[in-house]
């Protein structure tokens, strides 16, 4: 598969899942002032790995504190819950 920006090879779709989800582990072992910030970080790990962004991501399913999202040829999981101090924990992984 090649990138449609520069034309290189992409390493295989096993190969971007198992990177963008280590990125997503290390995102998760944070805590966050805002969502809107811990989305950013899990949309430079999807954007890096050569997935969608979530604001191109199609929504199929979601609660008040998850989100589950196509994001190319896999599956954005996440969710997220408002700690008394007013951070946010947030897990997220692709399948």
């Amino acid at each position: 598969m090649l990138c449609e920006n520069c034309k290189a090879t992409l390493p295989t779709l096993k190969t971007r899942t198992r990177r963008v989800n280590e990125h997503l582990s290390v995102i998760g072992m944070a805590y966050w002032n805002t969502l809107a910030e811990a989305f950013q970080a899990i949309d430079g790990a999807l954007l890096s790995n050569s997935f969608s962004e979530m604001s191109e991501a199609t929504e199929e399913a979601g609660t008040e504190n998850s989100l589950h999202a196509n994001v190319g040829e896999k599956w954005l999981h996440i969710s997220w819950h408002q700690m008394i101090s007013g951070r946010y924990e947030v897990t997220a992984y692709v399948n």
